[in-house]
């Protein structure tokens, strides 16, 4: 017995060796590329003006932590950057040490020691890996309350997770359903009215307002076309730093990929509609299957959003983690690879040879083909995706007949 936990322990003292190791890796390469730190140094910017206008286009829950770190920086830039930084590690750190207590392949532990590894600014100076393992948190917790309190707090931050809502829905009549409705619309509310008092209710709507007012940026799916056409008529298109604090690119096709895009989103929300009469129909869905219905839902939103920053990997790193914890073979294994590929191919386009797309005509063709690449390289991750979600529907329909058959 002794000797099962003496390897127990060894081996769980060699991964945080090896998560150490590759973090000391991600600070060195990081700072090979400081002026990547332009997030950091705007939320410091913004937050000295002492305004209640400051970061208006991100939710008021999300720049809460971020007055903290201001707060404690006592208005020192640097200082206020080593501290976002050492805030994100937390939270990286955090969601390594959940795995590994729940006894997490190898696979899952590796997957997320590499996703940082190839993606290190987006790690440290990006503030997305925060609710993104807020939701891969609550993923892993599915069926318990505090699913509810993580998934709602990661959406009052950043507006994407409320797209995985039916992750926490039941069968209608459930009394089960309705608790955990009223869990999730409670945390929703409180920190929605905290905002409203603090800055009434125009900062709770101003993330709303910018989101609109975007354009189609140049690493979306929506700009693939037209940045390959800038590439052959480079004197028709242009690109610049719009108002939306992104590279936006313009010409002929330009409005008529914003409306597929637009209508991309519409058959992105039929997908989480069908998602949820899944599960007021049928009952609470395995956990499985509602990750599986929560990585389909997240790549067909980034693929249909006009926005495509680099740090949005992070969004998807941490399901696809608790994915490989409950099925470590199959397509979430193919899906993790591919999703190696994709990151790889993210950090050639950012910071590597973004220098040479941020304007037209290009500099030179790399940058395009690793962004062009990463692209459809997310396309194709989306099959495997919707793949491993109707085999997990195969899987239960046998409980849902014998569910039914006990109803009737």
């Amino acid at each position: 017995m002794h000797r099962i936990e003496r390897v127990q322990q060894l081996s769980a003292g060699r991964w945080w060796l090896i998560w150490a190791f590759t973090r000391a890796i991600i600070v060195l390469r990081a700072l090979q590329h400081p002026w990547t730190q332009g997030d950091p140094k705007y939320y410091f910017a913004e937050l000295s003006t002492e305004s209640s206008t400051a970061l208006q286009e991100y939710p008021s829950v999300a720049v809460w932590p971020l007055r903290l770190v201001f707060w404690l920086s006592q208005s020192n830039e640097a200082a206020f950057i080593v501290l976002f930084s050492v805030l994100c590690l937390l939270f990286d750190a955090t969601f390594f040490a959940i795995l590994r207590r729940h006894h997490a392949p190898m696979l899952a532990l590796g997957f997320w020691c590499a996703m940082g590894v190839l993606m290190p600014e987006m790690l440290l100076w990006r503030f997305d890996i925060i609710p993104g393992v807020l939701v891969g948190l609550a993923a892993l917790y599915l069926h318990h309350h505090r699913s509810q309190v993580l998934l709602a707090t990661a959406a009052m931050m950043k507006l994407w997770p409320f797209a995985l809502a039916p992750a926490i829905a039941g069968r209608l009549h459930a009394r089960k359903t309705w608790r955990n409705v009223a869990v999730y619309g409670t945390s929703i509310a409180m920190l929605g009215g905290l905002t409203v008092a603090l800055g009434g209710i125009e900062r709770l709507l101003s993330p709303l307002s910018y989101q609109g007012a975007r354009g189609v940026q140049i690493e979306s799916l929506a700009a693939t076309p037209l940045m390959f056409a800038a590439i052959i008529a480079p004197d028709r298109y242009s690109v610049k730093y719009a108002a939306s604090k992104s590279f936006e690119i313009t010409g002929p096709g330009a409005a008529v990929m914003q409306h597929a895009s637009s209508l991309l989103m519409l058959g992105c929300a039929l997908l989480v509609l069908i998602w949820l009469g899944r599960a007021l129909l049928r009952g609470p869905l395995p956990r499985e299957l509602n990750v599986a219905w929560m990585l389909l839902v997240l790549l067909v939103l980034l693929g249909a959003n006009k926005v495509f920053s680099p740090q949005y990997l992070w969004w998807l790193a941490p399901l696809l983690a608790v994915a490989l914890m409950l099925r470590p073979d199959g397509l979430p294994r193919m899906m993790t690879w591919l999703c190696l590929l994709c990151a790889l191919c993210t950090s050639l386009v950012y910071p590597t040879w973004y220098h040479q797309i941020d304007h037209v005509p290009f500099d030179g063709l790399p940058g395009a083909i690793a962004l062009v690449t990463r692209n459809v390289l997310l396309v194709i991750l989306m099959v495997p995706s919707a793949m491993w979600v109707l085999r997990e529907h195969r899987a239960a329909l046998p409980a849902y007949k014998a569910i039914d058959k006990t109803l009737n």
